[in-house]
């Protein structure tokens, strides 16, 4: 089902994203952490894709696993920089062999562990090129990525950032989905902007819980998501005892959720970081018994 389709019925759409690992073990252990998923109806799962093709075998590893052994939807991601048109062409084949109709166009970066990476072969170096490509020469329905409090290159322009996000649209991506942030605040002030400008495309929260202290400084730096500061003095109050920490995160999420489904959010987009547990005892509390397999 496309993606105007699946957001067109009138129900929350659950969505997670996973990254492929490194190895076929990690692909098996991903695989039964996503089975236990299955029970929130994904409308699809979301595969990450590296800078250049980089990890492209375990993608379509884990794509096609998902798929097949557990028969659910996948929307791949892909990103354009370093890559040729005849690359991208060929992903373009990939996917309709596998009957694909979802796809999220990114720009992406140059590959870290490519010394000898050709930035004379990015025929696209920008996602909106990427966008109007694919809506030239192929079907798939597409998706990009939004940014809340702004891409980490633009973060001093936000008018910049946000003109980015509507060449994407007018190029003809069908679907925003956010980058996590921990603000609701700042998603609403995102999504009120993009229909003040005419997208009418929905746009997806993306949520990630914080479980771990380690990982906040991390997570800001990806990101750029700032932190709301009462919810870092919980989590630092908490250090020294790991579950309260999980916990805390967790009650963040919940309440975050719900209050962006009061909002009219038509969905939510999990960042899983390839585990069951944090998603199943979040969306454990928001998503009635009724409405699961």
């Amino acid at each position: 089902m496309k993606l105007k389709d699946i957001y067109a019925q009138g129900k929350t759409v659950i969505t997670f994203e996973v990254f492929p690992p490194k190895t076929d073990e990690g692909v098996a252990n991903l695989m039964a952490e996503m089975a236990r998923l299955k029970k929130f109806n994904p409308a699809f799962i979301s595969v990450t894709y590296g800078a250049g093709g980089s990890n492209q075998g375990r993608s379509l590893q884990v794509t096609r696993e998902l798929m097949e052994k557990l028969g659910l939807p996948v929307m791949p991601h892909f990103t354009c920089v370093g890559s040729s048109r005849e690359y991208i062409q060929d992903f373009i084949q990939v996917l309709a062999d596998l009957k694909i109709e979802n796809i999220l166009a990114l720009r992406g970066d140059p590959p870290r562990d490519k010394t000898n990476f050709d930035p004379g072969k990015t025929v696209f170096k920008y996602a909106n090129e990427l966008v109007e490509f694919l809506k030239q020469n192929s079907s798939l329905d597409i998706g990009v990525a939004g940014y809340p409090e702004g891409h980490q290159e633009n973060k001093q322009d936000l008018d910049r950032d946000f003109a980015n996000l509507q060449k994407k649209m007018n190029a003809g991506a069908s679907l925003i989905v956010s980058q996590m942030f921990f603000d609701n605040e700042k998603f609403y002030a995102f999504a009120k902007k993009a229909r003040a400008n005419g997208m009418n495309q929905p746009i997806i929260p993306g949520i990630l819980p914080i479980t771990n202290l380690d990982s906040i400084e991390k997570m800001i730096e990806l990101s750029g998501a700032e932190v709301p500061k009462k919810l870092l003095n919980d989590l630092q109050s908490a250090k020294d005892e790991p579950e309260k920490v999980k916990a805390i995160g967790i009650e963040h999420a919940v309440q975050q959720i719900k209050d962006l489904l009061a909002f009219g959010v038509p969905g939510i987009h999990f960042y899983t970081l390839n585990k069951s547990e944090v998603a199943e005892k979040v969306l454990g509390r928001i998503i009635p018994k009724a409405d699961r397999n």
